[in-house]
Order: structure tokens, then sequence, then C-alpha cells
């Protein structure tokens, strides 16, 4: 029976090859997608999922100790909350000491890892290494507790995870550092240095694989956190100094809710007295929770990967919407090509078929084809993986993927989609009466009900993604385009690591070269960056907190970036002045000076309220993302130490002025690596994230609309055959191509208008809320709907164009003959 079954929807498929062929490309299209973006999510879950204990440890973290101000343009919004957005803000670093204390005692507590120097992304802070007559800059450079390798599943190539950080300037090096700093050579016993210093040189004493792509941990080189200069000082200081993430491994058989409960009893019992706080009520809110190993990467502070479950969540949507978008597509072209079938479903009743039977039949059919699309459908993913890492920056492969995996996730989505896209259009066609097939002179007509929702509802998601590429696309070119208030173009910046001795006379020696460069217009230094690198400090205002960010920068900056001063001066190198400590001169911009209120600001006198004298008062400027609104900000003078050089350059012969640059920095110092980058490019990877969510709508709007037209496609058909007989009867009495095209289109056209109507709210709430992230946004425009909605009907219209021409232009005899 199964053989039969299968050798008719062979044969079926083969006759309507045409229509079958736009149901195999639409679908395996959303095939490759879905199973894409599933690859994608299983990668993002799977983070730090392969540590032997990983059920057995946890982070800890705390509530912040401090209330700190939400801004408006930060405000979490109805949309963030429904796709898991809202992230608490905990801290998640603690001072050395906790550690002996909380093991001591806690029985539950079987050890305890404490571990910094992580690195969330490219922009990270890197150390300068030297080895074996190299020099390098690397990241993620942890110093951690001895017992790391014991609790996390990292496989050591060389050394006993137990012994092989025992030793307390010991150091472990990852495969790839190994490889190189020394190549073939045995690394073991081999000396390194750090940031030039005489007092971190370690002796390297095993090799780790690479971590895994999965896992939240990086490191490049390991070493023990004992070996730290000011380890006893930290020690002794206390609850001074909170630097340390805190990895906990509880015993077998402790729950850890109700151990949690009980640390922050004996927390605040052990430790009340030098916790304070500004409120009394923050001291009751405050407490210590422990966080699950697996779920640290959906937390962005401090884990080496970061998973935005709401980026999760909308793919996931996304997704389905493709999915249900390629099924609706299926039903309507399968509906469409249902009328010639009708005498054959007939037949098969007359001859005794249930209509079970015939569903069956009707079914086999869609799950031949959904099969045919799982084969083509996994071979596009392959083909389309290299972009789709690229529109997601990630790095997935096959290879990362059992074959049992593809499997299970192939059949499940094969039956999926057979059920989905194929269980209707089988009801549909199998509740034709036999009795229809002994009628002479009947016109079979087919007529699901549902099939104008389907259109609708095709159009209506169509219509949302298309607004969604306009406001986004709009809103980054705004971005793109806005006066930060400030000059970033042709500003060089050369980033600086700390170098120890060397470090002043390096920045006056670059300084000089500079001086001499006839393409070099100004040249300053800043301490943090222009991207939200800043300290930030809180003061009383009136009774009440509050908080300002401060940047550390030389005599030059204000010139360089060409930021006016409404009031006041900026720092002079001629005025000892400024660089007195106690007086702690400083230059605010106008927020921060309308918030202390201009009556409470004297130019030139020291101010009690921020503990800092104001010399002058700078224009408002953007000095970070547009997410934010400007806060108030305070300038001081770098004291020895800057992040980056900055070099206002002639926009000629970039590439001969970066060179020699890069040149006089190798010789100044001994070949350290150099790094460079433009402001207005730094500035632009604040916005990385929007504009890969502007390129992965795009595509999803492009598949989206292709494939509603192909289901247009199949609507317009079955239209069409219902009215043949009245095409031909209207052409007889003189109807026009014209009137007939227009009676064809009329009420394809209505339904996307219907459709269009629905998804215009819909369409505002929810890129209305997307909008609410950004202080400065555009407004959402009426021009906006109207080229999205004409966009959209153009497209459907010159889909159905070809077909409605066809059949106006049908000789009406042929129509009327066969009916």
């Amino acid at each position: 029976m199964l053989k039969n079954y299968f050798k008719v929807a062979v044969r079926i498929l083969w006759k309507n090859r045409v229509i079958s062929s736009i149901n195999i490309i639409g679908l395996s299209i959303s095939v490759a997608l879905c199973l894409l973006l599933f690859f994608y999510i299983r990668y993002e879950r799977s983070f730090d999922g392969f540590h032997t204990k990983k059920d057995r440890l946890f982070r800890l973290e705390a509530t912040q100790r401090y209330e700190i101000k939400e801004e408006e343009g930060t405000k979490r919004g109805w949309l963030k909350k429904l796709t898991g957005g809202e992230e608490t803000n905990n801290s998640v670093v603690f001072p050395f000491v906790i550690a002996e204390e909380l093991q001591a005692a806690f029985p539950e507590v079987k050890s305890i890892t404490r571990m910094a120097g992580m690195s969330l992304n490219d922009e990270a802070w890197k150390t300068v290494v030297e080895a074996n007559d190299k020099v390098f800059k690397e990241t993620d450079i942890l110093d951690v507790d001895a017992n790391f390798f014991e609790n996390f599943s990292f496989p050591l190539l060389k050394g006993n995870p137990a012994t092989v950080l025992e030793d307390i300037n010991s150091m472990v090096l990852s495969g790839s550092v190994a490889l190189k700093y020394f190549g073939s050579r045995d690394p073991i016993g081999q000396r390194v240095v750090l940031d030039n210093d005489t007092t971190q040189q370690f002796i390297v004493t095993g090799i780790a694989a690479d971590a895994p792509a999965n896992s939240g941990i990086r490191y490049s080189m390991v070493y023990n956190i004992r070996s730290r200069p000011d380890y006893t000082d930290r020690i002794s200081s206390r609850l001074n100094t909170w630097s340390h993430q805190y990895i906990i491994e509880l015993a077998t058989g402790v729950d850890a809710a109700r151990f949690q409960h009980k640390l922050n009893s004996w927390m605040r019992q052990k430790y009340g007295q030098e916790l304070r706080f500004d409120k009394p009520e923050r001291v009751r809110e405050y407490q210590w929770l422990l966080r699950p190993l697996q779920q640290c990467h959906y937390s962005s502070k401090g884990w080496g990967h970061y998973t935005n479950s709401r980026v999760l969540y909308l793919l996931t949507c996304l997704s389905l919407l493709i999915l249900v978008l390629a099924s609706v597509n299926y039903i309507l072209l399968t509906i469409a090509g249902a009328i010639g079938r009708i005498k054959e479903v007939g037949m098969r009743k007359l001859m005794g078929a249930g209509r079970k039977r015939v569903v069956f039949q009707l079914w086999m059919e869609t799950l031949l084809v959904v099969l045919l699309c799982m084969v083509s459908g996994l071979f596009f993913a392959r083909l389309g993986l290299p972009l789709f890492n690229r529109l997601l920056d990630v790095q997935i492969s096959f290879s990362m993927i059992t074959f049992k995996e593809i499997l299970i996730a192939g059949v499940s989505l094969a039956v999926l989609l057979s059920l989905l896209a194929g269980c209707y259009p089988a009801a549909a066609i199998s509740a034709t009466k036999a009795v229809t097939v002994v009628k002479s002179g009947h016109t079979y007509k087919i007529n699901p009900r549902f099939s104008n929702p389907l259109i609708v509802f095709q159009f209506f998601i169509c219509f949302v993604l298309v607004i969604a590429i306009i406001v986004i696309s709009t809103q980054m070119r705004y971005i793109s385009r806005r006066d930060l208030g400030f000059n970033k173009e042709q500003v060089l910046l050369i980033k600086n690591e700390a170098m120890g001795k060397d470090l002043s006379s390096i920045r006056n020696r670059l300084f000089n070269y500079a001086r001499t460069q006839p393409q070099v217009v100004a040249m300053s230094g800043i301490g943090g960056d222009l991207k939200g690198s800043y300290n930030y400090n809180r003061f009383k205002l009136n009774g009440a907190q509050q908080w300002y960010s401060q940047i550390r920068v030389d005599y030059d900056y204000f010139k360089l970036l060409n930021i006016p001063l409404t009031m006041g001066r900026v720092f002079s190198a001629d005025r000892i002045s400024d660089t007195v400590k106690k007086a702690r001169a400083c230059v605010i911009n106008e927020s921060f000076y309308k918030l202390l209120g201009p009556g409470n600001v004297k130019l030139g006198e020291y101010n009690e309220t921020i503990r800092a004298t104001v010399i002058g008062v700078c224009k408002d400027y953007n000095f970070e993302s547009l997410t934010k609104p400007i806060g108030p900000q305070q300038h001081v003078l770098t004291d020895s130490y800057e992040n980056y050089f900055m070099f206002k350059v002639r926009g000629v012969e970039l590439g001969k002025t970066i060179d020699g640059f890069r040149k006089e920095w190798s010789t100044l110092t001994h070949d350290y690596p150099f790094e460079f980058t433009f402001l207005d490019a730094s500035l632009g990877e604040m916005y990385k994230t929007d504009m890969r969510w502007q390129q992965i709508i795009s595509v999803a709007a492009f598949f989206a609309v292709s494939i509603a037209c192909l289901g247009l496609l199949g609507f317009s058909l079955l239209s069409m055959l219902n009215r043949s007989k009245e095409i031909g009867i209207r052409k007889v009495l003189g109807a026009t191509i014209k009137d007939i095209s227009v009676l064809l289109t009329r009420k394809i056209v209505l339904l996307i208008f219907i459709g269009l109507i629905i998804a215009g709210p819909f369409s505002w709430l929810v890129m209305n809320e997307w909008l609410r992230e950004f202080a400065y946004r555009v407004q959402i425009s009426w021009w906006m709907y109207l080229f999205a909605g004409a966009l959209v009907i153009v497209l459907a219209l010159l889909t159905v164009s070809v077909q409605t021409l066809k059949t106006a232009v049908t000789n009406p005899v042929k129509s009327l003959r066969n009916e």
C-alpha cells in the first residue's frame, strides 16, 4: 500500500512539475534558514556545557551596592521584557579575602576558583608579553587559583591539572600561544615576562589545549593569582578592592537555593559593618546570588562570551515566520494545482476509497516534497553558512554538529512541515463529492475558505519586515550623519599599552616625531576612549545621589577635537595650579554645569560638592553611544598614562603617514606591536550589533517577500481557474484585456491592502519600541508606510501580471468548450 502511494505521489509531482518546483524551491530555502538558525541557537545554548562539574559550579554575584540612575534612552520597554532582554545589573567581582573566609565557614563549599582577565571583545585591554625574544600583545591573560584546571575541563597537553599551577610563578600557555612564541621548541621551563616588568616573570609549567569555541572562559595564558605583587596588600585591605570573579564548587547533594539563603545570612553577619551604603533600604535589598555556570554567558558582565537571550528569541520567531510563510505558500500552490485532481479524487471515492485514504495519499505527496526539500535545504545551508557566519559574527561549522543532531533536526522539521503544509490542502481536496464526476458540464471549482486569510497573513508579515528595514536603515543613517559635538574626521588613534618605566619617554618621543611631520595637524592623548570607557563617580547633591563620568585628557584634547568652551578656559601647561592634585582642576560639560546649578559653580574656586576646581565649561558632546543621552562629564588632566595617542592628520597619503608612525613606534618600543584605528571607525563599532540586525532583517524580508509572491502566484492561478468560464463569457460580451486584468487583480490588491492596514499599527508599535533604545532617534513617518506599501503592491502585481495577461488574452472558445 505504501509503495503504491509513493508511486502515485511521484507521478503526480512530475505531472505538476512547475508548481512542484516552485514548492520545492520555496520550502528548501525556508528549510535552509531554519536549519542554520537551529544550529546557531543550539551553538549558543551549548556554552560551558562541556565541563564535567558544570552542575556543581556557580558564579557568585551581588546586587549593586549603590543605586544607579537609569537614563531615559536605556529604559526597558515591553519588547525587551517580552523577549527576555531584561538583564540584571549584578556585580560579578569580589575582594580576594572573601574566598578563604567563605570556604572556611561552609563545608558545603568544596572549592573556590578566583579569576580575572577575560575580555568580551577585540577592543579589550591588551598586555605586552615578551618570551623567546618575541613581543606580542595578548588578551585573555588570566590570573587564577591553582585549582583552575581541576574545576574546569580544559585538557592539558602538558602538565598535571592538580599541580600545573602549584608554584607561585607558574604559567600555562594555550596551544596556539605556545606555538606563536616557541614554534617547535619545547616551552616547558621557558621564561615569560608581562608588561616589561621584572616583578611579573613566569616559568611555563604546562600547555593547555585552546578553549573550545563554545567556552565562555577564554584564555591565552593562565598564571597563579598568588604571584600578583599586590596579593598580600589586597588581602590586608579586606573589602576595599573588588576585582575577581568567584566560581564556587558546591559539594555533591547541596541544594544551591538553600545554600544561597544560608550564604546571605552569613554575609550580613560577617561583613555587615564593612559594607556601607547610602540608604538603609539598600542594605536590606543587597544580597549575594549563585548563577549556574551554564547561564553565565547570558550575562554581559565579565564573561568571555555574551549570548543575548533576546536575540535568540527574535531569531527563533523569525525562523518560524519564514517557515509559516513557506507553508502558506505551499498550501496556496497545492490548492491551485488541485483543480485538475478533482476527477481523480472523485473516481477514488467512487471506487471505494474512504476520505482517510485520500487524505493519506495527499499527505504522502507533501511528505515526499518535504523530504526532497530537506536534502536540498541542507545543501543550501552548507552554501549559505559563510554568509550566515558573517551576518551573525559567529564561526559555526558543520563539523561542530554531529550527524545524529542533523538527522534529528531534519526528521523533526520534515514531520512538522508536512503536517503544517500538508493537512489543510489534503482536507480541502479530499472534501470533493464523488457525485461531481458523473455530472456532465459541471465546472470544477475548489473554494478553500482560508485562502483569503492566508494571503492577508503573508503580506502582513512582509509589510512588517519591509517597514523594519526602512526604519532601521533610516535610524542608522541618522546616527552616522549626526553631529556628535566634536570633529571625528581624520583622527588617527594609536593604541597604547603599559610599558613600564619607558612610558613617558616613549610618549614624548612619539609626539616629537609627529611635530616634524607636515601632515600631522594636532596631537593629544586620552585616558579611556570615546566609546564609554570612563571612570564613573558618585556625589551627593541636595541629599540625592548623582553620577558623573570622568575622562582623563591632556592639554590639547579640546583643540584637537574642536570642542568649544562656553565658559572659562581649558587646561594650560603654563599654569602650575592645573597640575596640583589637591585642587584637582577640571573642565565640565554643560549638562554637569546645569545639574550642579549655575549659582553653585564659580570658575577657579574649589567646589566641595564634586571635590574639584572647575576652570571651564565645554559644549555638550556625545561621548557615549547615541542610545544614551548626554550626561554629566568631567575632564581632568591625565597623569602618566594614556590609553590612546590621537593625531589629527591631513587627508592625503594616509598610508604613508601610518607607515611612518609604525616605523617610529617600532624604533621607540623595540618592535612592540603597533595597533591603530581611526576615530570615526572606532565610534562606528558601537553600532555594529544594530547594523548586523539591519542585514539580518533585510535578508529575512527578501526571502519573505519572495515566498509571499510565490504564494500569491498560486492564489492567482486558483482564482483564474475558478473563474475561467466567467472570463470567457465576459470576453464574448466584449470585455477588453484591460477589463479582464482589472477584474483578476482587484481582489488580490484588496487582500494585500487589508494586510497592510493590519500591519501598520503593529509595525509602528514594534519599531517604535526598538527606537526607544536610542536617546537620539528618528520619527516613524508616513512616507515610510507609503513607500513600503507601494513596494509590496508593485512586487505583488508584477508577480501575477504574467499569468493575468496570459488569461486575459486566452481565446474564450477554449474555456467555454472545456466547460
